[in-house]
């Protein structure tokens, strides 16, 4: 124990930032083990200590004095009315303060429940000097614990310590925000509420922070609970919400399956199956015949498969992404390592990890344009335009809707844990609360502090820029030179738009690197969620799709040379690199801010890296991507890029779930993260598959048949809209009568 050094030692010195939190660490563990050891320290018991009275396997055995200052103290508190004796207690405060006394009574009586909720609660951990700052406890112990008066209640305790101008060392305010926060665990009484539970505490609190160390030290302590820090056993109760819930899902699942199975007897019994509205019924939910659709991966020689690769990849790299951020925000028995792992320049894969939404805006903006260009002439007015905009609502929102239902209402019972609350009950509230921007695709402006979903953010960003996409997409097709005139526009106020909002806020990076809720909250709401902020990949894609439209149409011709292909991918890696790596300094605490670097860099990067990908999708879409466009249009990509609005949806529910149900602080490792991120990442793909038989599959058909036009007869919008929603967006031209391009079987090149 550090109980001889002395808080002088640390005195300001310029030291980096991992020194500057070891530091504080250091002195906020010596101050609390010089209070303790001035008041309880095991040298000074002697024969007149308290002992173990009542329980004769424990006779002899001397009360730690920790213990006994905690009875003490908290007896010392109840007899005083809770420390204000003009203010009545409530019943259930009298209830709590009385079972609290009843249970320290017991533990020196030496009762084996009230030694097991003493067991249970937190002591004083290892390697709070390598930044163990929480501890859980044992959270099942103590719920298990039951008596006559009272049930074990798990509660966290959230030990604040404030940073006050006297603490004798500077420290990094970006990342502590003026207070550091220690973790600790309570079993106490579940007649007591968190409330209860801290004011007890802060009255222990009052002699602890009159000591001549904690006031020399700058420090003032207190503790800051919140309702759902306590948790107890109980059942809880399904509410009618939770059931209809439920009801559905049994429902969608069980009607797919016999739909299924029904439509394989039906294939397999007749040559011909009537058609009939039941037929079609059993066909729109069968689950046999959406998984073949889903498995079916022939393509004509000119799709865009390698889409389906970009897609994929994208969404793992999504889910990476939010692996790590939720990681960072849990109890790391090694958190100070973390500094050292952000000094990394392969740490920007993760903490650049929010470019990869950017190809997804990207590949949306090829497809909007790639598609409309291809539409017949009568369809482009503002008749198709609405359909067009009911089709899109449609074709996302049924899946989506499910997934806030079952957030809000089922996902909560599905487990617990002592941070159950802080991660699956924070969700449930959210969509109980923010369902309704959610569904209406609003939610990155409206509320957006405590918006539904975590990642949903991006669907109403990609919804908004649907909608306002025939701005740019009607000029195109009717006034070329005036559509690249207005892209060019517009890709210049989406370079100016970051940059204005970091240049004004005075952001430092394009994520909050940062423990200030304030600071973190402001930056997401004002640069990360609005859409007029992300536009930029947006509209490259739909010049980009523009551009290969006019290629497979015979409008211009496309062949490139070596010295294109070296000259072409030399810049877009240059631009790929910088885009990726280029902010790592701004990513770092010790980094001195500098407003014009970080400005130009947050305006810049998502450009850079929208120019990078647009160059890769190109040159495997005409055929130059050699090795690359090989890999990209792996047949199995076809499959799992389907699969990929699925994923999305679910993967933040297994990540919160799976960290929700936490016992004990993790050893941060970078092999066990990746091994946890890959057992998640394929549950999300078993219920992404799931979601997208059960609910995005039949919604497609549904939604088809729901635009068709009435006369029933195929035309080119119909295909459209077949090939879109039945197989897959890679094989849109195939519904386009035009001469088909191909790839010269000697050079490998692309030709008309």
């Amino acid at each position: 124990m550090l109980v001889s050094h002395n808080l002088d030692s640390f005195k300001p010195t310029m030291v980096k930032q991992r020194s500057c939190i070891l530091q504080f660490v250091i002195a906020l563990t010596t101050c609390i083990c010089m209070v303790m050891s001035s008041s309880a320290h095991p040298s000074r018991v002697h024969a007149d200590s308290p002992t173990f009275e009542g329980n004769p396997l424990l006779e002899g055995v001397i009360i730690p004095p920790a213990i006994e200052f905690w009875g003490n103290s908290t007896r010392t508190f109840i007899h005083t009315s809770t420390g204000f004796p003009d203010i009545p207690l409530s019943t259930t405060y009298q209830q709590c303060f009385s079972d609290i006394d009843f249970a320290i009574q017991s533990f020196f009586d030496g009762a084996l429940w009230a030694l097991q909720m003493e067991d249970a609660s937190s002591k004083v951990q290892s390697g709070i000097l390598e930044g163990n700052i929480v501890d859980l406890g044992q959270y099942d112990e103590c719920l298990k614990i039951k008596t006559d008066r009272f049930k074990g209640q798990h509660c966290l305790v959230p030990i604040v310590a404030k940073i006050n101008e006297s603490t004798p060392f500077h420290l990094p305010q970006d990342l502590l925000n003026g207070e550091f926060i220690l973790t600790s665990s309570l079993c106490v009484p579940s007649t007591c509420s968190a409330e209860a539970v801290e004011q007890v505490l802060n009255f222990m609190l009052i002699d602890f922070n009159k000591n001549s160390i904690v006031e020399n030290s700058g420090f003032g302590f207190s503790v800051r609970m919140k309702d759902e820090d306590c948790h107890q056993k109980q059942n809880h109760p399904f509410s009618l919400s939770v059931i209809i819930v439920i009801i559905l899902c049994a429902s969608l699942f069980s009607l797919t399956i016999v739909c299924g199975v029904i439509d394989w007897y039906l294939t397999r019994t007749y040559d011909r199956v009537p058609d009939s509205a039941l037929v079609s019924f059993v066909h729109i939910f069968s689950a046999w015949r959406n998984c073949k659709r889903l498995m079916h991966v022939e393509s004509g020689g000119d799709s865009l498969n390698c889409i389906n690769g970009a897609r994929f990849l994208s969404i793992g790299w999504v889910a990476l992404g939010h692996r790590y951020k939720y990681t960072a925000q849990l109890p790391l028995v090694n958190l100070l390592i973390l500094p050292k792992v952000v000094k990394t320049y392969t740490a920007m894969i993760m903490l650049n990890a929010t470019l990869s939404v950017d190809v997804f805006f990207l590949i949306g903006g090829l497809l909007n344009a790639y598609v409309y260009m291809k539409l017949p002439a009568r369809s482009h007015n503002l008749k198709m335009t609405i359909v067009g905009y009911i089709h899109r609502y449609l074709r996302l929102t049924p899946a989506y809707a499910l997934m806030i239902a079952v957030t809000a209402t089922w996902l909560y019972h599905l487990g617990d844990g002592p941070l159950w609350d802080r991660l699956v009950g924070s969700a449930q509230k959210d969509c109980q609360e923010e369902w309704l921007p959610g569904i209406l695709y609003i939610n990155n402006y409206y509320h957006s502090n405590n918006y539904c979903m975590m990642q949903s953010w991006y669907l109403a960003a990609d919804m908004q820029m649907f909608f306002l996409s025939p701005i740019l997409l009607y000029p195109l097709w009717k006034w070329p030179k005036v559509g690249f005139s207005i892209g060019g526009f517009l890709i210049a106020l989406s370079v100016a738009m970051p940059f204005y909002v970091a240049f004004s806020e005075s952001i430092k990076a394009p994520i909050p690197v940062s423990r200030n809720e304030r600071k973190v909250e402001r930056e997401m709401e004002t640069l990360y969620l609005p859409t007029h902020t992300k536009t930029v990949s947006y509209v490259i894609g739909i010049l980009l799709g523009y551009f290969i439209s006019l290629i497979k149409t015979n409008q211009i011709e496309w062949r490139l040379k070596r010295s294109h292909l070296v000259i072409g991918w030399t810049i877009s890696i240059l631009f790929a690199i910088g885009s990726m790596f280029g902010g790592h300094p701004l990513f770092q605490i010790d980094h001195e801010y500098n407003r014009w670097e970080s400005s130009l860099y947050i305006g810049f990067y998502r450009l850079f890296w929208g120019l990078a990908m647009s160059w890769i999708l190109l040159i495997c879409v005409t055929g130059y991507g050699g090795f690359i466009a090989d890999f990209l249009n792996c047949k199995l990509f076809v499959v799992l890029g389907r699969l990929t609005y699925g994923i999305y949806l679910t993967h933040n529910a297994v990540i919160i779930y799976k960290m929700g149900r936490m016992r004990q602080p993790v050893f941060f490792d970078i092999y066990d993260q990746y091994q946890q991120y890959f057992g998640e990442f394929l549950i999300s793909m078993v219920c992404g598959f799931i979601l997208t038989l059960m609910v995005e599959s039949p919604a497609q058909i549904l939604e088809k048949k729901i635009i068709r036009k009435p006369s029933g007869q195929s035309s080119s919008d119909d295909k459209f809209h077949r090939t879109r929603s039945g197989k897959s967006a890679a094989t849109l031209e195939s519904a386009i009568p035009i001469p088909r391009p191909r790839v010269d079987s000697r050079s490998g090149k692309f030709r008309i």
